[in-house]
């Protein structure tokens, strides 16, 4: 891991609210830190706007840190190395029911889920003109897949043989990627991430480019295979001169603590960042599904306690499933 300590705008700080019943005390820790994923994709933007909303209102430091994605964030929360983990429902899947690699074929339920992010669609780019490409020109490529503990980097490797589809498939740095499919050393890219994804806007921006996802059929195949993905729609606009609507499936993402961290300060970082939703979005655009109500998408893990009290509060109905063993 690459521990980095995010410096906020000035203009983001701005905004934060300061009002909060939130800062350093006895239940408060002393610092925290968030685990990413790669530089140039959207978990470290993402990442970055929480540190900045959390320090602003709290007073504590807060680090950000560059990790392998998804898989690595929840293992390292589960293992107290992290007090923070951007993580998406394959992982919490697989941690929950012990398929992940590290549990050892053991459930690890130890995580809580804090607050809703955002959906990540997967997604894939390549140097053609837009609309003569598809999911099917990958086979027998160089396809890069993100990093390898990432979503992408998880899930692709298991999606596209389920789908029939074999490729050479690279794991690598998010944007390293993206310098690497614009100098010929990779045929495609693929990535998961909250929309737009900054790697795949740089080689919009730089390269004719056409974008792809997958087709009815296969979208349907997998919602079938697998409990934690969905159909999503990228919606016109959301990349340079692309001007459609590409279906595709996706992920939502959570923000996840151990069930260890206190409850009331717990409380206090959920009030926190759902309040302060203009900073957050001003960081990354994804950050616009950051809503309470968005809470509801998480179908099988717990809550924490505190964030309990937080959307119960504000009159989020939440379904029995949420509430953890420590609160019968």
């Amino acid at each position: 891991m690459t521990i980095l300590k995010f410096l906020g705008s000035t203009s983001l700080a701005a905004l934060v609210a300061t009002s909060l019943p939130m800062g350093a005390d006895a239940q408060s820790p002393r610092s925290l830190n968030i685990g990413t994923s790669a530089i140039g994709g959207t978990y470290y933007v993402y990442g970055g706007a929480i540190a900045t909303v959390l320090q602003d209102a709290t007073g504590i430091p807060v680090s950000v840190e560059v990790t392998a994605g998804p898989s690595q964030n929840i293992a390292l929360v589960d293992a107290g190395q992290l007090d923070i983990g951007l993580v998406t429902t394959g992982p919490l899947y697989d941690s929950w029911t012990g398929n992940a690699e590290w549990t050892g074929g053991e459930e690890r339920r130890d995580f809580r889920i804090l607050f809703p992010m955002f959906m990540t669609p997967f997604h894939g780019i390549t140097l053609a003109p837009q609309g003569n490409c598809s999911v099917e020109d990958v086979v027998g490529s160089r396809l890069g897949i993100g990093p390898a503990a990432s979503t992408p980097g998880t899930y692709l490797p298991i999606f596209l043989p389920e789908l029939g589809i074999t490729a050479t498939l690279q794991p690598g740095g998010t944007g390293d990627q993206a310098s690497q499919l614009m100098d010929g050393l990779l045929d495609h890219m693929m990535t998961a991430a909250g929309i737009p994804v900054p790697a795949v806007q740089e080689i919009r921006a730089q390269r004719e480019s056409c974008l792809f996802g997958f087709s009815d059929e296969q979208i349907d195949h997998l919602e079938a295979t697998y409990p934690f993905v969905g159909r999503e729609v990228i919606p016109a606009g959301t990349y340079e001169g692309y001007d459609e609507d590409l279906a595709t499936i996706g992920m939502w993402n959570f923000a996840v603590a151990h069930a260890d961290m206190d409850a009331d300060f717990v409380y206090n970082m959920v009030k926190t960042i759902m309040e302060n939703n203009e900073a957050m979005v001003q960081t990354h655009s994804s950050a616009a599904e950051t809503l309470a109500e968005n809470i509801g998408r998480n179908s099988f893990a717990w809550l924490h306690p505190g964030a309990i009290r937080y959307y119960e509060e504000i009159g989020i109905e939440l379904g029995d499933h949420v509430y953890p063993p420590e609160m019968n």
